[in-house]
């Protein structure tokens, strides 16, 4: 983390999307990801009509204009890095280039607090209930809280691969965080990159059997360079959390 307050977004996973483009088959998974979400979060009232919504690390915004297509939301984000913020501004975003936490925001300001592949970067365990409160305080009565992380169970040690990431969950221990920050738990799933449901263990078992390492060798010379090893990180287990507060 840059200032030791947690950056919205990875350094280090922005670096492997700068200047490198989305392959059709990347913007074909991303959109799966997408409708995915979306149709989770429209499950639990999430992205009805007028709908204040706050995405912390947007970074490039593909989420955000995602949503933005195809729901009437008053949507905002922050953003810690100055070009992404910039460039959702221009693109008529609503977007605070800051840190978080604390939140530049106002008491019950906001109806859904949507946060993914965030609070990993906390630097500490004290910083993550920070993130929770924060939350809560700029959440309306009945707001929902989204958070999706990596699922250190089954990600192992490709989790600190991101020199950024800090702070591991499982889904009990997401779930007692919410909990603990006066949420109600309402949906905890665990996702595999765009996939859900059943196929999401199908592949979780591919992405097991599948020699990436030597695939990423035989590519660049090292096991955790280039495009096989990167698509590995894409297939790696994510929890998402869906609560509401109390």
């Amino acid at each position: 983390m840059n200032d030791g307050r947690g950056p919205s977004v990875s350094p280090a996973s922005d670096r492997y999307c700068k200047g490198s483009g989305v392959t059709p088959l990347g913007a074909w998974l991303q959109r799966f990801e997408h409708r995915n979400l979306e149709r989770l979060l429209t499950a639990h009232g999430g992205l009805t009509s007028g709908t204040k919504f706050l995405e912390i690390g947007p970074g490039k915004g593909a989420f955000a204009r995602y949503l933005l297509s195809r729901h009437e939301l008053d949507y905002s984000a922050i953003e810690v890095h100055e070009e992404s913020a910039r460039a959702l501004e221009a693109d008529g975003v609503t977007s605070i280039c800051s840190a978080v936490p604390p939140f530049p925001l106002q008491d019950q300001s906001v109806d859904v607090v949507f946060a993914k592949h965030v609070l990993e970067h906390m630097a500490s365990r004290s910083q993550a209930v920070d993130f929770v409160a924060e939350a809560r305080r700029v959440l309306r009565e009945g707001g929902l809280l989204i958070l999706a992380v990596p699922n250190i169970v089954e990600v192992g040690w490709l989790f600190f691969h991101d020199y950024t990431h800090n702070m591991p969950f499982m889904p009990s221990s997401l779930r007692w965080l919410v909990t603990d920050g006066g949420f109600r738990v309402l949906r905890c799933v665990t996702y595999n990159g765009p996939f859900f449901g059943p196929l999401r263990h199908l592949v979780s078992v591919a992405r097991k059997l599948l020699p990436w390492s030597w695939l990423a060798r035989l590519q660049t010379g090292y096991p955790d360079e280039g495009p096989f090893f990167k698509a590995q990180l894409t297939f790696c287990a994510s929890v998402l959390v869906i609560a509401i507060k109390t």
